[in-house]
């Protein structure tokens, strides 16, 4: 009976998978009115390996994931980004004069060190293609953050770093200046 206790104390110290909430935060793009709203049809495409982002425990094959699938997020992100300068989002139409596909090639969470001394880090890749009235445009987005806790990183630690990630990469798509020129130049 004691050997049952110990296990179930042991047990209950060991992380639990982890899902967090996607929620990539706009607030910080520059709002912007235009007379005539632009449009831009999106598509966002998760080309990683695998759905989860990393490993809490890899060697107890403790995860962490999302809520809702990443491409949703990032294009729920990039189309508030791109309202919030003036520019409508539509639906994906792979023959529209101005379209745009992002990429997500990687959305790498690692957990590293001993019990009492954690490091978390967490990076991601975008290759944004798209065309614009008759005009190629390409571009990456690159993100990456880390953190240091004692005892974990928590869940909301880890909701916090995802998001930090997910919110910069919407950024430096959605206000690229070449993007935002060839957007803004009406023909």
């Amino acid at each position: 009976m004691l050997g049952g206790i110990a296990t179930l104390g042991l047990s209950g110290c060991a992380p639990g998978t982890q899902t967090v909430k996607l929620a990539p935060d706009t607030e910080q793009i520059e709002e912007r009115e235009r007379a005539e709203p632009g449009e831009l049809a999106l598509r966002v495409v998760d080309r990683r390996p695998r759905e989860i982002f990393g490993y809490r425990d890899e060697g107890g094959g403790v995860t962490l994931s999302g809520d809702r699938d990443l491409s949703e997020a990032v294009g729920d992100g990039l189309a508030e980004a791109f309202e919030r300068q003036g520019i409508a989002v539509t639906e994906w139409d792979g023959e529209a004069e101005r379209r745009l596909e992002v990429e997500i090639f990687t959305f790498h969470y690692q957990r590293a060190g001993g019990f009492l001394n954690r490091r978390a880090s967490l990076s991601s890749e975008w290759v944004v293609s798209g065309h614009i009235d008759g005009e190629r445009y390409s571009s990456e987005a690159r993100v990456r953050t880390e953190t240091r806790a004692l005892f974990g990183p928590s869940e909301a630690k880890n909701e916090e770093l995802v998001n930090q990630v997910l919110s910069r990469g919407v950024r430096q798509v959605a206000t690229q200046k070449d993007l935002l020129r060839l957007l803004e130049d009406e023909t």
